[in-house]
């Protein structure tokens, strides 16, 4: 895995976001991220089949509400504690 590189699209958004205590928003719209999460990832062997994994996991457990330009914890959430991770079929895409 020598010389692979990843890098984060919108980093200086994803940085703003991160001084002010949110890493990101997931609604229930869609389950929509924001900011997107976008990389570029460079070095690896064009012959060669990857998968690439992102593990998104709650910072507590709590939920939050935004109002008033604030966040509110609306209630509590247990953890999960199991792993949950499915791998899509190849499509051949």
């Amino acid at each position: 895995m020598e010389g692979i590189k990843v890098f984060l699209h919108d980093r200086e958004l994803w940085t703003k976001f991160d001084e002010v205590g949110t890493e990101m928003i997931i609604t229930k719209a869609g389950r929509r991220m924001f900011p997107s999460y976008k990389v570029k990832v460079t070095g690896l062997n064009p012959k060669t089949k990857y998968i690439l994994l992102m593990d998104v996991v709650p910072a507590d457990d709590h939920r939050y509400k935004f109002s008033d330009n604030k966040w509110f914890v609306c209630c509590r959430v247990p953890r999960v504690t199991e792993e949950l991770c499915t791998v899509p079929p190849l499509s051949g895409a």
